[in-house]
């Protein structure tokens, strides 16, 4: 590769690289002296007075090319932290068979008084005598581990890789040029890239999609970046750009599309019903004299009123309520950044359209302390596009929730409630249980990648991506994640009690479109997800009673060692607040999942609902929020991380009153202030947005089981039909001819077709069964 000083103008053309060569990445790697520390090339006169090289700062790089970079990269994370977990025995490619004593070591629970975060697997290599060797008869032998004549501490040394490939100014483009006329660089000196590009917008001068004077200009360039497939946007469509301009379909600004976004959205698990909010904003009403709200609010069916309570935030990282959430400053390459509070009052109305009536902007412990905005509309269809597109308070009270949404969808519902919750039940079921017990052997599928996945998510999402985009101190992010952990109810999260207790009755999403109360209509997550939960508990409990038909008998599970060591695992202590324990005691708090609601199974109905919810939150859960966030926040605009302005604090309103298009965005992550932010923002959802491998599908797991079963292989008559109607539910087709079945049975795949189409233009589509990953696998 020849430096861009060098370069030739013959090369305009070039098509862009989707993927890079792994030699000449490689190449451009070591050129950057971007290596891993403990065997790069040494640097004298290091900081820590090792010798060991230094990470470099890239100072200048282009968005497009620093966007394929993190791909790059990050791909190579998972495949090193993979090879690590395949040497550890954690997370073998070819199984190994250990008894429950020998996972017990391997298997160990982190200590939360080294990292703060809840319990997970403790993934340091294991030590020479943290391995027993146990014979047949169960004495004891000598201590030694297999894991001594590797030192696989290198392949742990992966912290900062992300972080430096963020350069700290991208490179700007001359007024009226196109990106094929500029040989735009990465990596500085020596990596260079050629863009494909378009032709940029009189008023737009740099290469980044999110420079622009006004919000159209935005939205202009997000529309030509999906248009000539460049980018970090590629060839999919997103909020800000749905339909090419073809259909007519709402703006993403709009009430409608906004509201449907928590019905439907990457979080459609917290809506829930207003309660004691509702005389909280109407108070709040009658100070800011909007009669008309406390009038509809005294009139409107209560039942029929919502809340995003994002209130807790400050109890969550543990401050006070006048107290700002807000890191960095003005010597910080990402500027300053703040996260709200945020509450949403909606109605759900008869329609099925959920409209927002009024905002809290950031709750400061009570509404005289906190700024609270109404919507000048307290039906929907109303305003027109217009007003809507103009009404600059409102818009920004909608970014506020948006944002808060941001924080508690990515570091509580879809880190913490699937990815580490459901870590916790796999660490806790290698130590409980042999692996021919029926549980383990039920679970065990959807396990695939979990635990290199989440060590990925500990060591690099979370403190080089996640915090580094809100306005939390890495402290209070992880005590952010903290909160979420301990207040996550293992029952009251079983899909049937949770749609209950949020105001969403089971029975009537159960229905179907002809029959359906159709204020419900539009909740595709509610109406497609019981009847998952409904199917995967089917299966489950004609699984153990497939193999296992004594568990039946509710003493035999009371009884079943296995599974009660399963309950005290998840049970057992892993206090949170470590630091206060006195380690020297004679009777510490035993290491386990500190999961207090996790239930004592004493039936077999409780089995199989504890089972349930492993498969579905590894599974159905983690989809469901996990492979919508490319869609809504590759615009980033749509739903920021943080905000980049002070909110406003004046509790009677009139300072948000004031503002306009210029102090929106301000607030945005937008212009030269938020290119790194804004790039980190779009491109994580993509990368995590990855299609899901047809062998690593729910319905190619029934799919095996069944062919699994058949003579042979399992030869278990009682597993094949268990699995055949699984997958005869999930699909409607027969698993070995993959036609449909005669007569035709009533399936998730058409029902959740049926259901797709919401307001807003959406289509809600990601629980397909056929492409409903298996595990946390992304």
């Amino acid at each position: 590769m020849s430096p861009p000083d060098k370069a030739s103008t013959s090369n305009h053309d070039l098509p862009a690289t989707e993927e890079w060569d792994v030699g000449v990445f490689n190449d451009t790697l070591v050129k950057q002296r971007i290596t891993l520390r403990r065997v790069g090339p040494p640097v004298s006169g290091g900081a820590d007075g090792s010798g060991q090289s230094q990470l470099p700062v890239i100072k200048e790089g282009t968005i497009s090319g620093t966007a394929r970079a993190l791909t790059e990269v990050y791909s190579r994370i998972l495949q090193r932290l993979t090879t690590y977990h395949d040497l550890r025995g954690s997370e073998p490619h070819i199984p190994l068979w250990r008894s429950v004593k020998e996972r017990q070591s391997l298997y160990r629970w982190s200590d939360a008084r080294k990292d703060n975060l809840p319990p997970h697997l403790h993934d340091d290599p294991p030590s020479l005598l943290d391995e027993e060797k146990v014979d047949p008869q169960g004495a004891e032998k000598e201590h030694y581990s297999v894991f001594s004549i590797f030192d696989l501490g290198p392949l742990l040394d992966i912290m900062g890789l992300i972080k430096v490939l963020l350069p700290t100014e991208f490179t700007p483009l001359e007024k009226n040029s196109t990106w094929k006329e500029k040989n735009s660089t990465w990596l500085g000196k020596w990596g260079s890239i050629i863009d494909d590009g378009i032709e940029w917008a009189e008023d737009r001068i740099d290469g980044s999609p999110d420079d622009g004077k006004s919000l159209d200009d935005i939205e202009k360039a997000n529309m030509n970046l999906l248009h000539d497939y460049l980018s970090i946007y590629y060839d999919h469509e997103n909020v800000g750009n749905k339909g090419y301009g073809k259909r007519n379909d709402p703006p993403w600004y709009t009430d409608e599309v906004f509201a449907q976004q928590h019905l439907t959205g990457p979080n459609p698990v917290t809506i829930t019903l207003a309660q004691n909010w509702i005389g909280m904003f109407q108070h709040k009403a009658q100070k800011l004299n909007r009669d008309d709200v406390v009038r509809y609010l005294d009139n409107v069916n209560h039942g029929s009123l919502y809340v995003q309570d994002y209130s807790y935030f400050r109890d969550a990282v543990k401050v006070s309520y006048d107290q700002d959430l807000t890191q960095g400053d003005k010597n910080d390459p990402d500027g300053q950044r703040w996260t709200v509070a945020s509450v949403c009052l909606f109605e759900l109305n008869d329609d099925g359209r959920l409209h927002p009536l009024g905002i809290v902007i950031d709750w400061r412990g009570s509404m005289d302390n906190s700024v609270v905005i109404f919507n000048k509309h307290l039906k929907p269809g109303i305003a027109s596009e217009q007003e809507e597109k103009e009404d600059w308070p409102w818009r920004y009270a909608k970014t506020c929730v948006q944002s808060s949404d941001w924080l508690r969808h990515e570091a509580g519902i879809h880190l913490t409630e699937t990815h580490f919750v459901e870590e916790a039940t796999i660490v806790a079921a290698h130590r409980a249980f042999e692996p021919d017990h029926p549980v383990y052997r039920l679970l065990q599928p959807h396990w695939l990648k979990t635990l290199s996945l989440n060590h990925a998510a500990r060591k690099i999402l979370l403190p080089e991506v996640v915090i580094p985009l809100t306005g939390l101190a890495p402290e209070q992010a992880n005590n952010f994640v903290q909160y979420a952990y301990q207040n996550f109810n293992w029952t009251q999260k079983y899909v049937p009690a949770d749609l209950t207790a949020r105001g969403f009755p089971p029975e009537e999403l159960l229905k179907d479109n002809a029959h359906i109360d159709p204020k419900y209509k539009n909740y595709a997550y509610g109406r497609n997800m019981i009847h998952m939960w409904n199917a995967i508990r089917t299966f489950v409990k004609d699984f153990l009673t497939a193999v296992k038909p004594e568990l039946t008998n509710d003493d035999n599970v009371l009884n079943d060692k296995e599974i009660q060591n399963w309950c005290k695992e998840m049970r057992a202590s892993n206090p949170a607040e470590v630091r206060k324990i006195d380690l020297l005691a004679q009777n510490p708090p035993k290491i386990g999942a500190n999961m207090g609601s996790f239930p004592i199974i004493k039936t077999f109905d409780e089995l199989v609902d504890a089972v349930t919810m492993c498969i579905h939150i590894a599974s159905p859960q983690h989809t469901a929020v996990n492979y919508l966030q490319e869609y809504f926040q590759v615009f980033v605009i749509n739903k920021p991380p943080a905000l980049f302005a002070v909110p406003p604090t004046s509790p009677d309103g009139k300072d948000l009153m004031g503002y306009d298009q210029k102090k929106l965005m301000e607030a945005l992550p937008v212009n030269k202030k938020a290119h790194r932010q804004w790039l980190l923002a779009a491109h994580v959802p993509h990368l995590l947005n990855s299609e899901v491998g047809k062998g690593q599908t729910l319905v190619n797991c029934a799919k095996s089981w069944r062919h699994a079963a058949k003579p042979g292989i399992l030869n278990h008559d009682g597993v094949a039909k268990a699995a055949t109607d699984f997958y005869h539910k999930l699909t409607g087709l027969d698993p070995d001819t993959g036609r449909k079945v005669t007569p035709p049975v009533s399936n998730l795949t058409d029902i959740f077709a049926a259901n797709s189409k919401v307001s807003g233009g959406l289509i809600y589509d990601v629980l397909d069964p056929n492409k409903t990953a298996v595990s946390v696998l992304i």
